[in-house]
């Protein structure tokens, strides 16, 4: 028995209908239209995407990103009219000659004419050694076939007839469409990287790491005095960047894809040939650019040390593996700079990649434990490129860190600093890119020259006294980088906390370094209300220190304990500042804290005060140092302890040779390098009986001597020098009384002969 069969048999006949309706008179009008339309594009931005090669010179310099986004907004936009215009003129006829066409087409041929004459107009590339013609952006095919193709256009739009103009004009807008949308694809600076093993393989893990280099090259993790705090060279972003996936059957449709893949301009491929070599070839629109061998012998490595047992040896090989894919990054990004134009600023005039190489690997301590090899491969930078700011900088402190911290020295080297800033300094302010730079220059220039008054008031007497007499300018000099580092850091606006750097590295820089600046100003303002009172022989301080942060970091608390300490060393009031031990509490965390300390003369006075002495050092002068208490053994002292190697002697009995020295590396967990280095120091105790004990091979430590070698390298090229910084470091650690520093002679002469 069938219900209302004739209502449902209506229901449904009458939705069939409808849908019918709507599927012949909507869907079926619009899927004419659409899919044409987006077939057409796709093919033009295919086509565009193949033709990159071709209408882009593989070295030419690239656009700015204005004259860029403009052509791809009148390439995208001819593109667009020229899809939706094919299936509508079909279709609905809407348009037909008249003097509109004439317009419309004169119009688009001064487009044309404008992007074959004004887009790629001749340029100076930048070039390692000066700039040079690097000709038309287009190559030269383009650069015949253009003109003549626009000229065909313009010959066909006049000469045939009125039914011919109108095709005439829709082909016009696609070759500009084309050729605009080519062109500016061309300029992009979207890089993909591929790395592959010695086989050919894909290998993900140095294409991850090749990615972050680039992207990360030049930061480091500041020091709490934020003098060492490193520069981001990259100005590569994210969105810049890509990598080829891994896997034969995806790396194989990646490649397909990548092809006709537009925007992406730049194929950097990076084969490992082994732990030494590495080779980088990079790509621009498909064109080969340029090929490069990477070594670690040619960048100055020192060779992987051999007869390693396979934990040692496979850390050392990972270690020489991320050398060699820095370097291979440092490549990447200097060639695409002599390109891009903005990529330029920030890499601090440096233009071969061999130097950014040399710079980013020494000033990372993850790449380079030896303080030595440091030291060579920046030398080796500034060598390379001596107007590279970066690592002339980094050269400079590292050198300064080695050398005996007179007042002589300190001035020597703050003059040195000058000349550094002069190459950062451009019209009175920073170059662009280079405030990281400029910064930390005016810092290292103050800090230098107000340690050196701190010094010649606490050690250095009456000859350190005339020096600074000699060269009065010192405390106007270390007060003017300093308000000049803190005007750098302070917004033109001149509100509180502004910062006008746009950088974010730059921008965290300059929130560190202002209230730094700041307490060193105030410092240079009680020293020289010091001299100011002492030359007019007045009472009473014209001086207020300024007001701390609430939660300042530990090394910007290290500061105001600095500060604090002058001001109570002069009785003058600081009503703002904390109590030095707090502040103290607050700093030293680690022992290498205290030691650091120890060498600051802005502490000198605690460190002399058997009272107060405890606050830095942490122990009183009279307790007893042993080897293990000295800071390269005091990582290893558990381990070493649990062996029975507690002496000098028993250390050196337990390394006397390669074979026993990779045992202990093993057994300690560290390379044999580090073990090598602290035989270095425990031979340093064998050298002559009054150096035998810990405490004057702590001394030896403080003054940077870490080896027999150094010691006779320091004692031959100056012995008066030497003598006077262990005199320091021995009454900074209460050790006057000892042998070794009441008689030095005996055992220089053993040391010299």
């Amino acid at each position: 028995m069938t219900l209302f069969g004739g209502a449902g048999t209506s229901v449904i006949a009458l939705e069939t209908s409808g849908w019918d309706t709507f599927y012949s008179s909507w869907l079926v009008p619009v899927a004419q239209c659409v899919i044409p339309m987006a077939v057409a594009l796709a093919v033009l931005i295919a086509v565009s995407g193949l033709l990159t090669r071709c209408v882009t010179q593989k070295d030419s310099e690239a656009w700015g990103d204005g004259r860029r986004q403009a052509w791809t907004l009148v390439g995208s936009l001819s593109l667009l009219a020229v899809a939706v215009f094919l299936p509508v003129h079909f279709m609905f006829r809407p348009f037909a000659d008249g003097t509109w066409l004439t317009g419309a087409f004169l119009g688009l041929a001064a487009l044309g004419a404008a992007l074959v004459l004004l887009a790629p107009h001749l340029r100076m590339r930048h070039a390692p050694r000066g700039s040079v013609w690097s000709g038309p952006g287009l190559p030269r095919p383009a650069a015949w076939i253009l003109p003549l193709v626009w000229a065909g256009l313009v010959s066909c739009f006049f000469s045939w007839g009125a039914h011919s103009r109108l095709l005439v004009a829709y082909v016009t807008l696609a070759v500009l469409g084309v050729a605009a949308t080519a062109m500016a694809l061309g300029q992009n600076l979207r890089l993909q990287v591929e790395a592959q093993d010695e086989n050919g393989k894909a290998d993900a893990a140095a294409s991850d790491y090749v990615l972050a280099r680039l992207q990360s090259l030049g930061t480091a993790t500041p020091d709490p005095l934020g003098i060492s705090r490193a520069t981001e060279l990259s100005r590569l972003l994210s969105e810049d960047l890509s990598a080829l996936p891994a896997g034969a059957v995806t790396s194989a449709a990646a490649r397909v894809l990548y092809a006709v893949r537009p925007g992406l301009t730049w194929r950097a491929r990076l084969t490992v040939v082994d732990v030494n070599r590495v080779a980088v070839t990079m790509t621009r629109n498909g064109r080969h650019v340029e090929s490069t061998i990477i070594s670690r012998e040619s960048l100055g490595l020192p060779p992987l040390p051999p007869k390693l047992e396979t934990p040692q040896l496979e850390q050392e090989r990972g270690l020489a593996r991320a050398q060699l894919l820095t370097g291979a990054a440092a490549c990447v990004l200097v060639r695409l700079s002599h390109v891009h134009r903005n990529l330029r600023n920030g890499l601090c005039g440096a233009e071969r990649w061999r130097s950014v190489a040399l710079q980013v690997i020494a000033t990372e301590r993850a790449l380079v434990a030896d303080p030595d090899v440091r030291l060579r491969l920046l030398k080796a930078a500034v060598d390379e490129e001596p107007c590279y700011g970066l690592a002339r900088l980094e050269y400079l402190i590292e050198l300064f860190a080695r050398t005996p911290k007179s007042t002589a020295n300190r001035l020597r080297f703050a003059r040195l600093m000058d000349t550094q800033l002069r190459l950062a300094e451009k019209d009175g302010h920073a170059k662009p890119g280079w405030e990281a730079v400029y910064m930390r220059t005016l810092y290292g220039q103050a800090a230098m020259r107000i340690n050196s008054c701190l010094v010649a008031l606490h050690e250095d007497g009456e000859p350190a006294e005339e020096l600074l007499r000699q060269d009065s300018a010192v405390l106007t000099d270390a007060g003017q980088w300093a308000r000049k580092l803190a005007d750098e850091c302070e917004g033109a606006e001149g509100r509180p906390g502004f910062v006008r750097h746009r950088e974010e590295n730059v921008r965290q820089l300059a929130e560190y370094m202002k209230p730094v600046a700041e307490s060193m100003a105030s410092t240079v303002a009680l020293l020289t209300e010091r001299a100011r009172r002492r030359a007019e022989d007045t009472r009473g301080w014209n001086w207020t220190p300024p007001v701390p942060e609430e939660h300042p970091s530990p090394g910007l608390a290290l500061h105001y304990a600095a500060l604090a300490e002058l001001a109570d060393e002069h009785r003058v009031s600081r009503p703002y500042l904390g109590d030095v031990r707090d502040y103290l509490a607050f700093v030293l965390a680690t022992p290498e804290d205290r030691q650091e300390l120890q060498s600051d003369p802005s502490f000198w006075t605690i460190v002399r005060d058997p009272g107060r002495a405890e606050l830095i050092t942490g122990t009183a002068h009279g307790e007893p140092v042993g080897m293990l208490d000295l800071a390269p053994f005091r990582p290893y002292a558990e381990k070493l302890a649990q062996a029975g190697i507690t002496t000098f002697r028993k250390f050196r009995q337990r390394t006397s040779t390669d074979q026993r020295q990779q045992t202990l590396a093993a057994y300690l967990d560290v390379s044999s390098l580090l073990v090598s280095h602290l035989v270095d120091i425990a031979t340093l105790a064998d050298t002559h009986e009054d150096l035998a004990s810990p405490k004057v091979v702590q001394a030896l430590l403080a003054a940077g001597i870490n080896s027999r070698g150094e010691l006779r390298e320091r004692a031959a090229a100056d012995k008066e020098g030497l003598t006077r910084a262990l005199t320091l470091n021995a009454q900074r650690f209460g050790l006057t009384a000892l042998p070794a520093f009441t008689d030095p002679d005996r055992w220089l002469t053993a040391v010299m002969s």
